[in-house]
């Protein structure tokens, strides 16, 4: 049985892939254009709106994850947050 979270993840992955596609197809422009313009400029084009293709998915996935760990420090153990020595180890405790 999957872990607790995964189709969380995959929603994210899914939106992100969404976002990404529609970034690459609004700018990719014309057919007509890719089919008479030199390899000159086809291919910083190509860098360029896959490099903005590639920033628009980590950019989704980065403001799904930040949503995700506000939620976690808002809901987090009060335990775990006061510091109780019960239950949380130092650093220097766990290289002893």
């Amino acid at each position: 049985m999957p872990q607790a979270g995964w189709a969380i993840f995959l929603l994210k992955v899914a939106a992100s892939v969404g976002v990404m596609a529609c970034v690459v197809f609004t700018t990719m422009g014309e057919a007509r254009w890719w089919l008479s313009a030199p390899w000159q400029l086809k291919l910083p084009a190509v860098l360029g709106i896959a490099l903005l293709g590639a920033a628009a998915y980590a950019a989704c996935l980065a403001v799904g994850d930040s949503e995700q760990r506000r939620t976690f420090t808002l809901h987090a153990d009060p335990a775990v947050a006061s510091g109780d020595d019960a239950t949380t180890t130092t650093a220097t405790q766990r290289n002893q």
